[in-house]
Parts: structure tokens; C-alpha cells; sequence
């Protein structure tokens, strides 16, 4: 019996790592996933080239929304776990700072 119960509390402390770090964490990594995304899809607007021509407005506005976006989720998630953004920033990871940039 002593067993079963023992069992059933690591199931229970399993869970509560897995919704309280796990989810967090996939969460965080999936935003700056599309922040990565979002960035390698506009790399040729980076670059300065004298004899390029600048990009279409309609571009540079659809780039402006996505970064936008992308670093909108970011904070969201520092403000969302607080908890867990003092761990990222020691990883030198800092949410709270995407937008910014």
C-alpha cells in the first residue's frame, strides 16, 4: 500500500514539474522560435546594398507586424512567469527585452 501511495505522489509532483516548468518553458521556446522564423524571412531587408532597390512599403509593414508580434510574445511570457524569468535571465535569456529591440 505504502507503494501505491508513493507512487501515486511522484505522479502528482510529475505533473505539477510538468505544468509549472515544462509547459512554461515549450511555451518560451516556441515564441522565440517564431521570432527566429520571422527574422531569417526578412534577412534580405538587413543588409545595405547601395544598388538594391528599397523593398515595397507593403513589405517592410508586414515585417513591422510580425516582429511586433514575435517580441509581443516574448514579453507576454516574462510577464506570464515571473517565476521562471529570473531562471532565463541567469541563462543570459532576457523575454522582457524583446520587444525593445
Amino acid at each position: 500500500m505504502i507503494n501505491f501511495l508513493l507512487g501515486f505522489l511522484g505522479g502528482i509532483l510529475a505533473w505539477f514539474a510538468t505544468n509549472l516548468i515544462g509547459q512554461p518553458l515549450v511555451t518560451f521556446l516556441g515564441a522565440r522560435s517564431e521570432a527566429a522564423r520571422v527574422l531569417a524571412q526578412f534577412e534580405d531587408l538587413d543588409g545595405y546594398d547601395p544598388e538594391r532597390a528599397d523593398p515595397p512599403p507593403e513589405i517592410v509593414e508586414e515585417r513591422r507586424k510580425l516582429l511586433a508580434a514575435a517580441g509581443a510574445q516574448l514579453v507576454a511570457f516574462a510577464h506570464a512567469n515571473q517565476f521562471l524569468t529570473p531562471i532565463l535571465q541567469k541563462l543570459k535569456l532576457w523575454p522582457e527585452h524583446a520587444a525593445a529591440s
